[in-house]
C-alpha cells in the first residue's frame, strides 16, 4: 500500500509525518526548511509511493480564516502543481496545539508518553483509523480513508 504524508506548513519550517505502508500508524518524518520543501518531497516520492498529502489547515476557533491560512493556500497551489497526480486533503488544525512547558519540565502528560509519542486509536464512526503525531514540530492527524 501507499503512504500518506502529513504536512504542517510553516513560513520558515514545515513538519512532515508519514504513515507506514499499511497506514496503521504514523511517525514524524522530518522538519524541513520551507524553501526546500518541494525539493524534499520530490526526492521522497522517488523512493516511496505516496497516495495522498494531508495538509494541516489553520482555522480560527469560530471557523473564520486564520492569519496563516493565506500562506497555506498559496502553498497548496504550489504543491498541487508540483504533484498533480497526488490528491491533497485538508485537516482542520483546531484543538491540535499543545501548550508548551517551561524548560526543564520533564513531566509526561500520560504514563508512557515520550517526546514524539504516536497515539493509535480504533476506527471512528465513519470507519477512519486516525493516527496522531505528537512532537515538538509535528502534530498531524492522518486518516487511512478520506
Amino acid at each position: 500500500m501507499d503512504r500518506l504524508i502529513g504536512i504542517d506548513y510553516g513560513r520558515r519550517r514545515t513538519g512532515l509525518a508519514a504513515s507506514d505502508p499499511l497506514r496503521i500508524f504514523a511517525s514524524a518524518l522530518d522538519t524541513v526548511d520551507t524553501a526546500k520543501l518541494i525539493d524534499y518531497l520530490k526526492n521522497y516520492t522517488e523512493k516511496e509511493t505516496i497516495e495522498r498529502f494531508v495538509v494541516g489547515y489553520p482555522v480560527n476557533m469560530d471557523g473564520s480564516p486564520s492569519e496563516a491560512q493565506a500562506d497555506v493556500d498559496a502553498f497548496l497551489k504550489v504543491l498541487q502543481k508540483a504533484f498533480p497526480g497526488i490528491p491533497v486533503s485538508l485537516e482542520d488544525e483546531r484543538f491540535t496545539s499543545v501548550r508548551p512547558r517551561p524548560p526543564g519540565d520533564d513531566r509526561r502528560r500520560h504514563e508512557g508518553e515520550g517526546p514524539a509519542r504516536q497515539e493509535i486509536r480504533g476506527p471512528d464512526q465513519r470507519g477512519h483509523h486516525p493516527a496522531r503525531i505528537h512532537g515538538s514540530d509535528v502534530r498531524l492527524k492522518i486518516c487511512s480513508k478520506s
